[in-house]
């Protein structure tokens, strides 16, 4: 999955950048019809040429000043869409005191905000966990404690550092909605830390007063990576394998072509009804094997694309529930407006974007 972030404070001025540029090109246009004026008969043949160039600098004028407004429109949607959804919350530097209400919600205050007003954690730090380092018995560096961590999960405890570093590149490829369930629980338990190291069994900070972004991420991310949940309890398991498996097939047209016989698409570019048949019914042969085997735990690797909505639930939902947390409420907000998601906040529940 890409990777996108913004800092609206760094990415405002740009648009005045390319506003005030395209004054200086409306300007240089100006200038060059008041030279055409100028020209006396025997340089008539140059006035054509000329008059091109102006209506050019003219148009790449108005193509700035329309791309420097765009930008300003972005950057206040952002900032509007934010404020909605962290209602407000203001940067306090790690580790600040975040006042309760009586009830034990959040007053709006928050630590998730670095000095430089990023939010929470970002999965492209996660290439650059490198620093470790060994010397006979000696182990040290930044890193260390990371990747002793990652070796405590099953199926992980014997992992080079180079096997360590490529799953942490990996991870950057597709980590943002990884990280942002590691924000979302962070927001949750701010001010309770004790809680915090209860249920996931280290603590909210590092030794340097940070949050543990990284180790609740990659926890979270080991846990659960490629698995559907399909128990009683679980939700949503089901659909997400069936997105997942089309998200492989739309990558992978021809495979699905070869293996059904059909197109995944019609000419018009829409899945077909006979094409989603034969994905469910693959899901549907992947749970009941499963099932035959015991299992209410699908694992499915193929589809590279990234985590979505659907997904996230499942697996955030089943990962704090094996924790004894079975109130986690969950749902897509794609296509909210602000108010819808004010109200979901109101409710208790995670709108996800």
């Amino acid at each position: 999955m890409s990777h996108f972030s913004i800092k609206p404070d760094s990415i405002r001025p740009h648009s005045n950048t390319f506003i005030n540029a395209s004054g200086k090109l409306r300007q240089y246009s100006g200038e060059i019809t008041s030279i055409m004026g100028e020209l006396d008969g025997s340089l008539a043949e140059v006035k054509p040429s000329l008059e091109v160039l102006a209506n050019q600098t003219m148009e790449e004028s108005n193509n700035l000043n329309k791309l420097g407004s765009a930008l300003t429109q972005i950057v206040t949607a952002y900032t509007t869409a934010e404020s909605n959804i962290t209602g407000n919350m203001k940067g306090a530097g790690s580790g600040a005191n975040v006042s309760r209400n009586a009830d034990n919600s959040r007053d709006g205050d928050s630590g998730l905000y670095d000095s430089d007003g990023q939010y929470g954690g970002n999965q492209m730090n996660f290439e650059k966990h490198d620093d470790v380092h060994h010397f006979l018995w000696f182990n040290w560096g930044k890193d260390l404690a990371l990747y002793e961590f990652i070796r405590q999960h099953p199926g992980y405890e014997n992992l080079t550092d180079e096997q360590i570093q490529k799953l942490l590149e990996d991870y950057t490829g597709g980590g943002c909605g990884w990280v942002a369930d590691a924000n979302t629980l962070f927001a949750e338990f701010e001010g309770r830390e004790d809680e915090f190291e209860k249920i996931f069994g280290f603590p909210m900070y590092d030794k340097n007063g940070e949050y543990n972004y990284d180790m609740l991420a990659i926890d979270y991310y080991l846990e659960t990576k490629n698995k559907f949940y399909i128990g009683d309890n679980d939700v949503e398991g089901a659909d997400a394998l069936a997105n997942s498996i089309y998200n492989y097939y739309d990558e992978n047209q021809a495979e699905f072509k070869q293996k059904y016989g059909i197109d995944l698409y019609d000419q018009n570019g829409n899945l077909t009804n006979d094409a989603w048949n034969k994905i469910e019914a693959e899901r549907d042969a992947m749970i009941d094997q499963a099932e035959a085997n015991g299992s209410d735990v699908v694992v499915y690797d193929k589809d590279q694309v990234g985590t979505v909505a659907d997904e996230r639930s499942n697996r955030m939902n089943h990962y704090l529930r094996e924790r004894g947390i079975d109130s986690y409420s969950y749902r897509d907000a794609t296509y909210d407006s602000p108010a819808d998601i004010q109200q979901s906040l109101n409710n208790g529940q995670t709108p996800t974007l």
